[in-house]
């Protein structure tokens, strides 16, 4: 069994997506170590998109023509915006994308997976948090220099 895996694994923001594969890895090994899914191994296919939109296409549809189960374990919006098409064309499913873009919400998709909550839902819970949890105010944001 395949998953595939495009992330950025060199350059300035290598750090997540290292962690990332890393953790994956770990996991899945251990997995591997009891016999797998339904006596299934679970292969990574790990490549590097170095957070650039253009190599994550050319790796998605490397890992979508290397038959893999599902994609998974991708970081960013803009990389996820631009494998957008590819996704909607071909179906295979797209799990837990480290982003929280609206249009990986909606509209609704079937193969698309989020467990990351989205930039509004963020956004909202720390608004709601500074004004009824910390009484912030307007006037205790202007600058008092």
């Amino acid at each position: 069994m395949k998953l595939g895996m495009s992330n950025a694994l060199i350059g300035p923001t290598s750090d997540l997506g290292i962690e990332l594969s890393k953790g994956a890895n770990t996991y899945f090994n251990r997995m591997n170590k009891f016999g797998g899914i339904h006596n299934r191994l679970i292969t990574i296919i790990s490549l590097d998109d170095g957070y650039e939109p253009k190599n994550t296409v050319r790796n998605t549809k490397n890992l979508i023509e290397q038959e893999v189960l599902a994609l998974f374990n991708y970081v960013g919006t803009p990389t996820s915006h631009a494998i957008l098409p590819i996704l909607t064309k071909s179906q295979v499913p797209y799990l837990m994308p480290f982003t929280g873009a609206d249009f990986l919400r909606k509209p609704t998709s079937n193969n698309i997976f989020n467990l990351r909550a989205s930039y509004y839902q963020e956004m909202k819970s720390q608004i709601d948090y500074l004004i009824n949890i910390q009484n912030v105010k307007k006037n205790c944001l202007s600058d008092s220099s």
